[in-house]
């Protein structure tokens, strides 16, 4: 059966077609969002340049030889990694591999307040999450509550997944 836009199945009586009005904010990863509050995220994000892989541990950043390779990939000198896992959580962030030998530093464009802050994206390219994107979502930072490197706590979340499409 079908009225204009709205159509009705008559197999699996279900109803498609026609505007629908979503108001509620998502709360789970099944449920549908409007457009503003797409609009609203994306707006808000700060891109920041891909890192290659994502540590999915806890890892001591202060050591002098940080690992040569993190998630069955081996680092090269001057990959960008993201680390979101630390048991300490004002250490996560983005960081550069120094070679072996060296402590992992944090990157240029993720080393200040005014570089980094809530809404924070970083896509990963390598490893079990490359193809992920990840944001800063921690809470309550704003202008009057930057971010402040050693003291706030960071947490990046997963985003999205890339998906492939052949035709």
């Amino acid at each position: 059966m079908s009225h204009g836009d709205f159509n009705i199945n008559a197999k699996t009586e279900t109803a498609h077609g026609g505007l629908k009005t979503i108001n509620a904010t998502p709360t789970l990863n099944t449920h549908a969002v409007n457009k503003e509050y797409v609009d609203d995220n994306i707006n808000n994000l700060d891109v920041k340049a891909s890192c290659r892989v994502v540590v999915p541990d806890n890892v001591n950043i202060d050591i002098s030889s940080a690992p040569t390779s993190i998630d069955s990939i081996n680092l090269d000198n001057g990959d960008r990694v993201l680390i979101r896992s630390q048991t300490n959580k004002p250490e996560n962030g983005i960081y550069i591999y120094n070679g072996a030998g060296n402590a992992l530093t944090r990157a240029i464009d993720a080393n200040s307040a005014s570089e980094l802050s809530r809404g924070s994206f970083t896509h990963i390219e390598e490893g079990s999450q490359g193809g992920i994107g990840f944001v800063l979502v921690t809470p309550n930072l704003a202008a009057n509550n930057p971010v402040v490197l050693g003291t706030t706590d960071l947490d990046f979340n997963k985003m999205a997944s890339a998906s492939s499409f052949t035709s």
